[in-house]
């Protein structure tokens, strides 16, 4: 049974206030005690928040990093104060930093440990009082999108502005009224070389603008302005919904400007208008007839503001713990205890694959040359390996590559059989008496490794042409079978590209998902354009994360030899002022001084008193 004051502390908290006394004790079994020393930091702005914490005794400060980059004092944390519940459903950022000032006792519960007593469907979750918590209530009834990354949400979720619909159906029912009128003048003319006609027009004339509004109508809907967490998107469908779809999307911390622009008497009147996003390199994201611009264009500038105080945070805490190391000292803040979080993997679990992947012996010739044969004959589009990507082409490009050998094949043999057989149809025996069933099997011979190797040709053409991702460049490759064939290689460093989208720009592309990768550099290389990808959104998203995991790598590279530089600048400034601790260069060297005696040195007591500042 849990403890009765995380039973209390859990009851006092909203969300759970319509919980039984049976599921409140589960759901406190699964919070763990936490306890943390003066001046110990419990969390840290930036970091990733998949838990909350109760206080159950103690006392803290909210610390917050600014825009201009200083650490200021924000709030007060005393016992039974609760951090944000959102933590337990999405992955947001800490906004502060909690700094424990008197020795604290927290009750914390993982997302994960959450999961594992209330999972969805369960009685738990269904009996949450998310009334209490109507922007928790917001974010989970926020439309999915296919998209969206882990941790990622949506923060606003709408499509154009009504009217966008309705200019459209307007022109829908001015063509009704029309064609209508004319009917009703040829009535009234009574004009008989026109009355065959009346009834198909009429037809037209109503169901031909109600079929318009109704694609309008459907068209409208399809499409989206997003601003998630962590970018913004512009989801364009420009055929229903099985016709091309485009995504231009662009990171919050490439955000350097938004601006709106109304133009017109009814932009104003209805007020809606252009949201026009400038972006570090990746152009400018228009969101056209937007409603409320300004709340977009405020909503994208606080969420690029944040993600600029989380970097400058982060920024800050490396810094100090650079110099902090660098000069030997205590940490100020020393980090506080494992949490015994369960979203890691079991203990021993890596241990023991190790151990199982030494333990397995190794494979013949044989069970080789099989591996090799499958991947020959049945590769997938999508191979990962030694840190290299390799995508290839869509089936339907190997499809109709191949049909044609692959019918005269087929045709072929069904030839030869039924000559074999005797068994040509009527119109096929002026051939038969002109070819023996030696004179057949002869011809069938010399044609069929002609026959084979068109098929080959076409197969091996499909798949020589390849596009990866290395860990260092982008590659897309085309070479024709035989090695004597045209070979073209485009290849892009990481470090330039900017961007990756995709559409697909079809029908029939949509329905079979297939259509080109977009990915855009800074270099000589411009725009490469993998064309015929199977999912192209998925492979969008792939190389896109693959890139800013490069990306991001160099960058914390490149800080951290700065990082280094400067507490090494520190390092020797520390020296230079307080010479007398490196004079015999170990720690009693701040007790010596050669001009002393020995009768001045301080006591052993002494000594150790000082050596803990």
């Amino acid at each position: 049974m849990a403890e009765e004051s995380v039973v209390n502390a859990v009851r006092r908290i909203p969300l759970f206030s319509r919980l039984g006394e049976q599921d409140l004790q589960r759901l406190a079994g699964a919070f763990q005690r936490e306890h943390y020393p003066p001046y110990s930091t419990v969390f840290q702005q930036g970091e990733v928040t998949r838990m909350i914490y109760i206080m159950l005794d103690g006392a803290g400060v909210l610390l917050q990093v600014d825009e201009e980059d200083v650490e200021r004092r924000v709030g007060a944390v005393r016992p039974g104060d609760v951090t944000d519940l959102s933590a337990l459903f999405f992955d947001d950022d800490w906004p502060h930093t909690l700094l424990v000032t008197r020795e604290a006792t927290f009750y914390t519960l993982s997302r994960a440990r959450f999961y594992s007593v209330a999972p969805y469907g369960s009685d738990i979750r269904r009996r949450l009082n998310f009334d209490a918590e109507p922007e928790l209530k917001k974010r989970l009834d926020e439309r999915p999108f296919s998209w969206l990354r882990p941790g990622e949400y949506t923060v606003i979720s709408t499509r154009r502005h009504i009217w966008a619909f309705v200019r459209k159906a307007i022109g829908a029912l001015a063509f009704m009224a029309l064609m209508l009128m004319l009917l009703l003048g040829v009535t009234i003319a009574q004009v008989e070389a026109l009355a065959c006609v009346f009834a198909p027009g009429l037809v037209l004339s109503i169901v031909l603008p109600l079929l318009l509004m109704g694609f309008f109508y459907l068209d409208w809907r399809n499409d989206y302005f997003v601003v998630t967490n962590q970018r913004v998107v512009h989801e364009e469908r420009t055929f229903v919904i099985l016709g091309e779809m485009t995504i231009d999307q662009a990171p919050l911390r490439n955000v350097q400007n938004v601006n709106i622009a109304k133009e017109g008497i009814t932009e104003r009147s209805f007020g809606f208008g252009s949201v026009l996003i400038d972006t570090a390199g990746l152009g400018r994201v228009v969101f056209d007839m937007a409603p409320d611009p300004e709340m977009f264009r405020d909503v994208i500038l606080e969420l690029s503001q944040r993600a600029e105080r989380r970097t400058a945070a982060e920024r800050r805490y490396e810094i100090r713990g650079a110099i902090e190391g660098r000069l030997g000292g205590v940490r100020l803040r020393q980090e506080g205890p494992e949490t015994g979080d369960l979203e890691g993997g079991t203990p021993g679990e890596d241990a023991d694959a190790g151990a199982a992947g030494a333990a397995a012996p190794a494979r013949s010739w044989l069970s080789e040359a099989w591996q090799y044969l499958r991947e020959y004959l049945a590769p997938r589009v999508r191979v990962e390996r030694d840190g290299v990507v390799t995508y290839r082409k869509h089936w339907w490009v190997l499809f109709l590559d191949i049909w044609k050998p692959a019918t005269v094949f087929t045709l072929l043999h069904v030839l030869v059989i039924t000559r074999l057989a005797d068994a040509w149809p009527a119109f096929l025996l002026p051939l038969a008496q002109a070819f023996s069933v030696t004179g057949t099997v002869a011809l069938y011979l010399i044609l069929l490794p002609l026959v084979l190797f068109w098929l080959w040709w076409g197969y091996e053409d499909w798949r020589n042409d390849l596009f990866q991702v290395t860990p260092t460049s982008v590659i897309d490759s085309k070479m024709q079978p035989l090695f004597f064939g045209e070979k073209r290689s485009l290849q892009a460093p990481l470090d330039n590209i900017q961007n990756v989208s995709a559409e697909t720009p079809n029908f029939w592309g949509r329905l079979v998902s297939m259509g080109t990768v977009i990915i855009q550099t800074a270099g000589v290389e411009g725009t490469l354009e993998w064309q015929y990808i199977y999912n192209p959104f998925v492979v969008a998203e792939d190389v896109l994360r693959r890139v800013r995991g490069f990306q991001q790598a160099e960058a914390e590279e490149r800080e951290q030899a700065q990082l280094e530089l400067l507490a090494e600048w520190f390092a020797i400034y520390h020296q230079t002022t307080h010479p007398e601790e490196y004079a015999y260069g170990d720690e009693d060297a701040r007790f010596r001084n050669i001009e002393d005696e020995d009768e001045d040195e301080p006591p052993e007591e002494e000594r150790d008193e000082y050596a803990l500042f």
